[in-house]
């Protein structure tokens, strides 16, 4: 399993990567950055934890980039 811990509150959505540590300093933060930001979408991970938390005004199209982008951090986990 590559995510640990999904959870949800509202429109809050966070999870943790699966890498074997949980941590806040876990070093998966700055490829998650460069992944996310190469693709055009800004994510500011805690650690090996993504969390959303996008605003209502989120386009249907911008949602689906966002889910594209977390599909293919998570595949390059």
């Amino acid at each position: 399993n590559k995510i640990n811990d999904p959870r949800s509150l509202g429109t809050i959505l966070a999870f943790e990567l699966n890498n074997g540590k949980k941590d806040y300093l876990n070093q998966q933060k700055q490829r998650i950055i460069d992944i996310a930001m190469k693709e055009g979408v800004f994510l500011r991970p805690l650690g090996n934890t993504i969390y959303l938390m996008p605003p209502y005004c989120i386009t249907m199209e911008e949602q689906e980039k966002l889910y594209d982008v977390l599909e293919k951090i998570i595949g390059d986990v």
